[in-house]
């Protein structure tokens, strides 16, 4: 019966499902398919991007705890520890997954850094890093609709 397939036409194109119009769009390794992914390769990228996010959250907590220092005497808390503006630990999963829309980089930023914000404190870095890495992935699968 074909009402149980999911199928469509977009541009005189047929596509199977909802999810292979993306891989037209983006590279076959970007974390834009993370749909199509194998449950290998699935595991692996999380596994990794865990990995990164769990040392920026490290570092995350440490730069807090260090403007903090830095802004005792500091009624505007206005300095801030300059190694902080080189830290790009973020920015290794979008190699990783091959996202270069600088749009999607400033959104998944600012829900990174939100989410960071708020746990600030919480020494169960490898559990924060994994709700951020389920936000990002359906945040990602949200954008690549748009």
């Amino acid at each position: 019966m074909l009402a149980n397939f999911s199928v469509y036409i977009e541009n005189g194109v047929f596509f199977e499902n909802k999810f292979l119009k993306y891989k037209m769009k983006y590279p076959k390794n970007s974390f834009y398919n993370w749909p199509n992914f194998s449950k290998k390769d699935l595991s692996l990228r999380h596994q990794v991007a865990v990995e990164i996010l769990h040392d920026f959250l490290i570092m995350f907590d440490t730069f807090h705890q260090m403007n903090r220092v830095l802004n005792i005497a500091n009624k505007d808390s206005a300095n801030f520890w300059s190694v902080e503006t080189h830290f790009k630990g973020v920015n290794k999963l979008f190699t990783l997954g091959a996202i270069e829309d600088e749009n999607h980089k400033e959104i998944l930023i600012n829900m990174v850094y939100k989410m960071a914000i708020a746990e600030i404190g919480n020494k169960n870095f490898e559990d924060r890093a994994d709700k951020i890495d389920v936000a990002m992935r359906a945040k990602i699968l949200e954008l690549a609709k748009s």
